[in-house]
């Protein structure tokens, strides 16, 4: 994968900043390192058929808390055609004591074809007036919040 990356793609090359790959999945790689400190974590994985759902459990979010500053944001993009992912994304939510954003995000993104597809997005922090913020709110739409109750997922 790295060599693909370096390869075929230019991004990690031109990028100004600093860069650190790391192969593997943040659960299985930063569950035991130190921790890190972000001021954002974007999960973008879940908008095919088939998604990592251990990505979404409730071991994984624990690595993710660990790793993610106390005012950090938890970026989850959770556009996907075949499950609705905001219930999850709710509960894990609920369950770490996150304040999900009053709304959830609707960027359009263009599709290959023509057209676009909206580009769902939730943002969580323990800090609520990080995703209350006039600027998110200006581009969201509500959470759904009739939604039915599911389960935690265990990893």
């Amino acid at each position: 994968m790295l060599r693909l990356a370096n390869a075929g793609f230019k991004y990690l090359t031109n990028c100004q900043g600093k860069v650190e790959v790391t192969i593997g999945t943040p659960v299985s790689r930063w569950k035991k390192s130190p921790r890190r400190d972000f001021d954002l974590l974007v999960l973008d994985a879940f908008n095919s058929d088939a998604i990592p759902m251990h990505l979404l459990t409730q071991e994984a979010f624990t690595v993710y808390q660990r790793h993610l500053k106390p005012k950090g944001i938890l970026a989850a993009h959770i556009s996907n055609r075949s499950l609705n992912l905001e219930p999850v994304i709710i509960n894990l939510a609920r369950h770490f004591n996150y304040k999900a954003g009053p709304s959830l995000m609707m960027l359009e993104s263009p599709m290959i074809n023509g057209g676009f597809l909206p580009s769902l997005w939730m943002l969580l922090s323990h800090q609520r007036k990080i995703v209350n913020s006039p600027a998110i709110r200006l581009a969201a739409r509500p959470l759904q919040t009739n939604l039915v109750s599911i389960p935690l997922w265990d990893g």
